[in-house]
C-alpha cells in the first residue's frame, strides 16, 4: 500500500484510501487552526455521515487543473451565457451531482486561455519540458510513526525530483501572494508534507508553486518555499501529525478549551486610532 499509486482517483483518493484513517495536508491546517473535532469532521473514514464538499468558488481552479494536466474531475460545458434560465442551473446541478465541473462556454474558453497562457510560461522557463516529462496527480500514501498519510501530487517529474504544485489565485502580485497565500492558506505545511512523504519513500525532492492569476491577462509565476518557510513548516507538520496520532491512538477528538480566550487589540488598530485628531 506505502508507495506512488498512478491510477488512484481524485475521488477515491477524498475518500481516503489508505488502511486506516489518513492525515492529509487539509487536516493538518484543520488541526492546527481549529480543532481536532473539525478535522474528525472532514474525514471520510471518522465521520460516518461525510459527504464531499462542493463549492462554485473553487470551479475555475480546478477547471485550469484539469486542461492543463489532463487529470481531475471531467468538465461539462453548458451552453448559456449564465446561470439565470431555470435549464442551465438544472444542467449545472446535476453535472455536480455527478461530481463534474459544470462551466458555462465563456468560463471554459477563459480555462483554455489560462491553461496554455500556462504551458506558454512554463515553456519558456526553466522548466522547459515539464509536462512531456512529468506524471500528474501522482497519490503518495506512507505510514509513519503509526500514523497513515496522503498526499496527491498536481506534478511530478518522472526523475521524482521535482514537484510542482499548480495554484490560481486573485492576488495580485507575488508578493501578495506570499504575504497573504502561502501560511494562510496551509502552502507551507503542503510543502513539507508531500517531501517528507517523498522522502520517507526514498525520494529526495524539490518544491515549487507554479501559481497563476485567475484574471486577465492571467500572469504566471513561481514561488519557491525557502529555509525559514521550510522550519516553519516543518515545525507545523511535527505538530500536526503529533496531535493526529494522539488522537487517533486515544479515540478523542477535542473542540477548542473551555478556558478563556483573552482578545488584545491589534497594534495596527491602536496605531490607526492614536494617529487621529481629537475634533
Amino acid at each position: 500500500m506505502q508507495g506512488i499509486h498512478p491510477n488512484i482517483t481524485e475521488a477515491a483518493y477524498h475518500n481516503d484510501p489508505c488502511p486506516a484513517p489518513s492525515l492529509s495536508n487539509s487536516l493538518i491546517k484543520t488541526l492546527l487552526t481549529r480543532t481536532p473535532k473539525h478535522a474528525w469532521l472532514q474525514n471520510p473514514r471518522l465521520n460516518p455521515m461525510w459527504e464531499p464538499r462542493s463549492d462554485d468558488r473553487f470551479d475555475k481552479g480546478k477547471a485550469c487543473h484539469a486542461k492543463l494536466t489532463g487529470r481531475g474531475a471531467e468538465i461539462v460545458v453548458i451552453d448559456a451565457d449564465d446561470w439565470r434560465t431555470k435549464g442551465a442551473k438544472e444542467e449545472r446541478d446535476e453535472a455536480r451531482a455527478r461530481g463534474y465541473i459544470a462551466l458555462l462556454t465563456h468560463q471554459n474558453a477563459e480555462a483554455e486561455l489560462m491553461a496554455d497562457i500556462a504551458r506558454e510560461f512554463v515553456s519558456k522557463s526553466w522548466l522547459a519540458g515539464l509536462f512531456e516529462r512529468s506524471s500528474f496527480e501522482q497519490v503518495v500514501l506512507w505510514e509513519e510513526n503509526g500514523i497513515w498519510c496522503r498526499s496527491m501530487i498536481d506534478i511530478l517529474t518522472n526523475t521524482r525530483e521535482i514537484i510542482v504544485d499548480y495554484k490560481t489565485t486573485s492576488t495580485q502580485s507575488p508578493e501578495e501572494f506570499i504575504r497573504s497565500s502561502m501560511v494562510g492558506f496551509g502552502y507551507d505545511t503542503q510543502d513539507c508534507f508531500y517531501r517528507r512523504g517523498l522522502g520517507h519513500l526514498g525520494h529526495r525532492a524539490d518544491f515549487v508553486f507554479l501559481v497563476q492569476e485567475d484574471e486577465p491577462p492571467y500572469a504566471c509565476y513561481f514561488v519557491e518555499p525557502m529555509n525559514s518557510m521550510r522550519e516553519l513548516g516543518d515545525m507545523k507538520v511535527k505538530r500536526g501529525m503529533d496531535i493526529w496520532r494522539g488522537c487517533m491512538e486515544s479515540n478523542q477528538w477535542p473542540l477548542y478549551s473551555e478556558t478563556l480566550y483573552y482578545a488584545e487589540a491589534p497594534a495596527w488598530a491602536l496605531t490607526k486610532e492614536l494617529s487621529k485628531e481629537i475634533p
